[in-house]
């Protein structure tokens, strides 16, 4: 078992298929060891090349995830059966949403294109021609818009019903990094490597609000729960906090999140406001009371953080790493967190499913896991 002690999937595997565990010098104590160390519920497979995006339906029965194979796949859960996929990009899939009614999936690719998919994989995609590379995209919680991010630092909002031509925001000076909708639908927040975030309003005209102060890329903006709030993360070693609605709303940080030794590359908030959680390429994460001097570290990575994300209560926080594995923290800092081991590549992308039940994770060893947050091991792999 030496050979999978990384790997506490396979380690179980592998035991399960001695015939006469009682009569195997080092059974039982391997077993003990390998139920000690998280296993993920399910992994999931089939792609070849890197898995660099994953998403729960909205009931969270499956996964959809994306992949540099130029596919994408959808998987139940469980792992059970082949899975689906997705073909017709031209080049890397980078981005993958679920529809609000779960019965849709965009993806987003390098081609150029973003492919709008029944989910049953019954009929053709709808293609939309965006023109250049998209680097994100997401629907409006209504699920009547698309908004898509282009490394042309152009973003488009596209109607998911019908035809004509999509909505352009025009501003940003470099490629865009995110793209995001506001809580009620009415804005939409990007990212860019031009050093700022910007607030549009979908529908409308005029110029955006610009919201200044990093110096370098923006890698990631998100708004509030209320949409009063917009969080930046920045290579400047910052996190910014915005008031962008109400009074107060302003277009410099309300407040500057320092702490950091190196690039934030992702800030996002919790459910229910309040609080931030931040990834750092100096390979700890920090959740940041709002209003308040209260931070706490997370350590224990041994590479740089891509992302970091609360789950929907708000009790926990999972990390993912470079060094190839995710962990699972306490949000009020108690106890040691979880190790989430198997994956054999950096994990660069992580996601909660809307009940918080399950956490799927995607890494560039083509696979991605669906983990059991509340049980001590168990994980599916994907095919």
């Amino acid at each position: 078992l030496a050979g999978v002690a990384d790997a506490p999937t396979a380690a179980l595997a592998l035991l399960l298929e001695v015939e006469q565990p009682q009569r195997t010098r080092g059974w039982t104590p391997a077993t003990v060891a390998a139920l000690q160390r998280p296993a993920s519920q399910a992994v999931l497979g089939g792609h070849e090349g890197y898995v660099v995006a994953a998403a729960f339906s909205p009931d969270g029965t499956r996964v959809a995830t994306g992949s540099h194979d130029h596919g994408a796949r959808v998987s139940r859960v469980d792992g059970a059966g082949p899975g689906l996929a997705l073909r017709g990009h031209a080049d890397e899939v980078t981005g993958v949403a679920f529809h609000p009614d779960g019965r849709r999936i965009a993806t987003g690719s390098s081609d150029g294109t973003v492919r709008v998919w029944p989910a049953d994989g019954r009929g053709a995609s709808r293609v939309l021609e965006v023109g250049a590379p998209v680097v994100a995209l997401g629907f409006s919680p209504a699920g009547d818009r698309l908004a898509v991010a282009g490394r042309d630092g152009e973003a488009r909002v596209f109607a998911v019903e019908g035809e004509g031509a999509p909505q352009r925001l025009v501003g940003h000076t470099a490629a865009l990094r995110s793209i995001g909708f506001s809580p009620d639908g009415a804005r939409v927040v990007t990212a860019s490597d031009d050093g700022s975030a910007r607030v549009w309003a979908v529908g409308g005209t005029g110029p955006a609000v610009l919201l200044r102060g990093h110096e370098g890329t923006v890698y990631t903006a998100r708004f509030s729960p209320d949409g009063a709030q917009v969080v930046t993360a920045g290579d400047d070693r910052t996190a910014r906090v915005f008031r962008v609605a109400g009074e107060g709303a302003t277009r410099e940080a309300t407040q500057v999140l320092r702490g950091h030794s190196d690039a934030v590359y992702h800030a996002e908030f919790a459910a229910k406001g309040g609080r931030v959680v931040t990834a750092s390429r100096d390979r700890s994460a920090r959740i940041w009371t709002l209003g308040g001097d209260e931070v706490r570290v997370l350590r224990g990575h041994t590479d740089k953080l891509y992302v970091a994300r609360f789950d929907p209560r708000g009790g926990r926080v999972a990390t993912v790493s470079r060094d190839g594995t995710a962990r699972l923290w306490p949000a009020d800092g108690s106890g040691d967190p979880r190790v989430l081991r198997g994956h054999t590549a950096p994990v660069v992308d992580v996601a909660f499913s809307a009940d918080g039940r399950r956490l799927v994770t995607a890494a560039e060893d083509g696979t991605a896991r669906v983990w059991d947050p509340e049980a001590a091991h168990g994980e599916v792999v994907l095919r």
